[in-house]
């Protein structure tokens, strides 16, 4: 019996162990990672987010800075946009991200999985953050790619009429030559007038 005790109490302080390695390295990647760091959080309003979801980076000039937490929309629309995005920002980007008022979606690779990306205002002003932020919409690829499609045809149509013209600008090329062909020809036999 005092074997067997002995063996339950040494499983149990191995289990224990376990659990607190377990623990603490939970916290250490976590600290790491951000899941143990404080954070803030910013809504800002779009009219379309293309496909964005919960746990998208956000960047601040291409640098990591938090993740989308909550995509939802709103009752009333402000300004247009009824779609709030809330962003999640490590505390420690507070002052830089105070700076900024250019709110952005983006596609990241060639999957074409989206991000927001944070930027400075072109022109030095520094965004009220206690009034609604509003965010760039993402280049909708659908209405591109149609604008594309229509630039096509135009130019393609172009081309059919630029080489409909050059035909016809050859045959007066062709029948002028044989004209002047003709003038010369009775020059030189000294028949000028009896040209047609």
């Amino acid at each position: 019996m005092k074997g067997d005790l002995s063996k339950e109490l040494i499983a149990g302080l191995f289990f224990i162990l376990g659990l607190v390695l377990l623990v603490f390295l939970l916290f250490f990647v976590g600290s790491k990672e951000g899941f143990a760091q404080q954070k803030f959080s910013i809504g800002v309003l779009f009219k379309n987010v293309g496909g964005l979801e919960i746990g998208a980076p956000v960047r601040l000039s291409g640098v990591n800075v938090g993740s989308v937490s909550n995509v939802d929309f709103i009752e009333k629309p402000i300004a247009d946009r009824k779609v709030r995005v809330v962003l999640s920002i490590y505390q420690k980007y507070k002052t830089q991200v105070e700076k900024c008022s250019d709110f952005s979606i983006k596609t990241a690779g060639i999957l074409g999985d989206k991000l927001i990306e944070i930027a400075p205002p072109e022109e030095g002003e520094i965004y009220d953050f206690k009034r609604p932020l509003i965010g760039k919409d993402p280049l909708d690829i659908q209405n591109w790619a149609e604008n594309l499609q229509q630039t096509s045809d135009s130019f393609r149509k172009l081309s059919e009429e630029t080489t409909a013209i050059t035909k016809q600008l050859n045959y007066v090329s062709y029948t002028f030559k044989r004209i002047l062909d003709r003038i010369e020809e009775k020059l030189i036999k000294g028949g000028l007038l009896k040209v047609f």
